[in-house]
């Protein structure tokens, strides 16, 4: 399981822009953040991770994260 800085951290190194990184913030708050619902963010925001897939970066998120 990830923590949130882990996920911010991750985030930042694949050159998210800080709207997605507030919003993902958000979701995990109120333990709404999957698969899905990032991918959504992604797509809506335009936003392609640097260096790995969308698809890789779903995965990431899929293993899980703690507050």
């Amino acid at each position: 399981m990830h923590t949130l800085p882990q996920l911010v951290e991750y985030l930042n190194t694949h050159g998210a822009p800080a709207q997605l990184v507030d919003q993902v913030r958000n979701l995990q708050v109120r333990h709404a953040l999957t698969p899905q619902a990032f991918q959504d963010l992604c797509t809506r925001l335009g936003w392609r991770p640097r260096g790995v897939s969308v698809a890789d970066a779903v995965a990431w998120v899929r293993q899980g994260v703690r507050g």
